[in-house]
């Protein structure tokens, strides 16, 4: 509470400085919105960055308390208001928000780069660095991703979400040109604003001739036609290549075709292309079904090398250590895949605690055996 009320005030004092040393005045003069719009835009985006989200209301606040001073000390001395400073709170908060934006963006953006510095990391599978507790608690990943239709709700979530933002300040950019454009006359700023719309119009229709097809065909993937959904994402990446969810769901065709190595090849071709279009969360579902595809192709150690990758973001998923415990035994590491099948069934996972029973039992029937080697009579 200290510490949001000391950044409060510095805004207002600092903003009243600005406003000051800018010439400011109870005369009439240039509107305050003029003089200080972008000394209040930067105020704000700083304090948006260093007080986190607080800073949309610190800034706005800040700003707004000086100019209802403002205001109030116009009317009381008989002159006109200016009721430009009613606008300036309405910066502080847009531009406050930018700078909490910008600072989350920088943070995700580090932790992303340290993970995709773990998956591609040439160490062996059982010497790669662990990754930081603080990096997992920035990532925020959903542990739907690691099932396949919240792989595919993740992927078309996230691209759902960048075209939204995308939209949002290209319209933004608009009305600004266009208010710009009002306030002062200037035509090329309504001229700007225009190519801006005609350019989001072009681009919304490219989208919309290179992306018909997947939606349809993870429609086809998810009702189970396999087959059906191979060939219209095979028909999507022969029309745009570059399209990484094409290529994880012909991915996800093949390998539930049992076509493993097909598989393979698209999943390690959308694995480089996913780390520059998606999120973490989309690259550790492509991950798991990576080393579930080379498990299934008899490539073990590749496939624990995965599977561990996907354990660095969720140490405790059940199904996972399961799986690489599966691994291990398929590369004759016993002790191994008995040690994580034993923490799979400590976290609930009925196959793993079904297979430890079966070991034991038969590790008593030997032990009886090895008693009375001639049997009974």
């Amino acid at each position: 509470m200290n510490r949001d009320l000391a950044i409060g005030t510095g805004a207002l004092l600092l903003f009243a400085g600005i406003d000051y040393l800018s010439g400011s005045g109870l005369g009439p003069g240039e509107p305050a919105l003029f003089r200080l719009a972008l000394p209040c835009a930067v105020l704000a985006v700083f304090v948006g960055a260093l007080a986190a989200w607080r800073g949309w209301l610190l800034a706005a606040g800040g700003v707004g308390v000086y100019g209802l001073l403002q205001i109030l000390s116009s009317a009381s001395h008989s002159l006109a208001p200016d009721w430009s400073y009613g606008a300036l709170p309405v910066v502080a908060g847009l531009m406050a928000g930018l700078g909490t934006s910008l600072r989350r963006a920088y943070a995700e953006r580090i932790a992303a780069r340290l993970c995709r510095e773990h998956f591609l990391s040439t160490e062996p599978a059982d010497r790669a660095p662990e990754l930081p507790r603080e990096v997992l608690r920035l990532l925020h990943v959903d542990r739907s991703v690691l099932t396949i239709p919240g792989l595919v709700s993740a992927m078309l979530r996230e691209e759902a979400e960048a075209r939204q933002r995308g939209r949002f300040f290209a319209y933004g950019m608009v009305l600004c040109l266009i208010a710009l454009y009002y306030v002062t006359g200037w035509l090329w700023a309504l001229w700007v604003g225009l190519g801006v719309l005609l350019a989001m119009a072009l681009g919304a229709a490219q989208r919309f001739v290179l992306s018909a097809r997947p939606p349809l065909a993870f429609d086809s993937l998810l009702a189970g036609y396999y087959e059906l959904a191979a060939l219209e994402f095979a028909e999507a990446l022969r029309i745009n290549e570059r399209d990484t969810k094409a290529r994880i769901g012909l991915a996800i065709a093949h390998f539930h075709l049992k076509a493993y190595d097909k598989a393979i090849a698209q999943l390690e071709a959308a694995r480089q292309m996913a780390f520059e279009r998606f999120t973490v969360g989309v690259w550790v579902g492509v991950e798991k079904l990576l080393g579930l595809a080379l498990r299934e192709a008899n490539k073990p150690s590749l496939a624990a090398r995965a599977l561990r990758n996907v354990l660095a973001i969720f140490p405790d998923d059940a199904q996972t250590l399961y799986d690489l415990a599966l691994c291990y035994r398929k590369s004759g590491l016993e002790r191994r895949a008995r040690e994580l099948f034993e923490r799979a069934a400590r976290l609930g996972h009925r196959e793993a605690a079904s297979l430890l029973h079966e070991g034991r039992t038969m590790a008593v029937a030997a032990d009886k055996g090895s008693d009375n080697p001639g049997g009974s009579l």
